[in-house]
């Protein structure tokens, strides 16, 4: 799943970029997660906006996709959080360390369309997203 932190105030959203192993390289993403099987997508979808930004907010769920025919059988939800605030009940795992980056949808669509924002489920996350909120 992924969140899309959503500042009113100012028209940012909130990005972070974190170290792929895989890829071996540092990656421009919005929270993300997997929500296991039986799982409650929004309910995970809190913990991960909280345990990544150190934020909480009300979640609206935007869209749903299937990410991967013939690979994964999972769906892979999307919301939209606004009236973030900071949260104490932040848990961030060892291994994670994000820069944190807010930027406009001007300049998340220049991310997209530039590359620097390349993996899928980031790039579906933020169409729901712009959908939903009329960009």
């Amino acid at each position: 799943m992924a969140i899309i932190p959503f500042f009113e105030e100012s028209g940012k959203f909130l990005l972070q970029k974190q170290y792929r192993y895989l890829f071996k390289k540092e990656s421009l993403e919005f929270p993300a997660g997997w929500v296991p099987l039986g799982g409650d997508p929004e309910k995970m979808a809190h913990n991960e906006l909280i345990e990544e930004t150190g934020y909480d907010g009300d979640l609206t769920p935007v869209g749903k996709f299937k990410p991967a025919y013939g690979l994964f059988d999972g769906e892979y939800f999307v919301f939209v959080a606004k009236n973030l605030r900071r949260s104490d009940a932040r848990k961030k795992e060892d291994t994670e360390e994000f820069e944190k980056y807010l930027l406009t949808a001007a300049e998340v669509d220049e991310k997209v369309f530039g590359g620097q924002i390349d993996e899928s489920n980031m790039v579906a996350a933020w169409v729901f997203a712009k959908r939903y909120l009329g960009l």
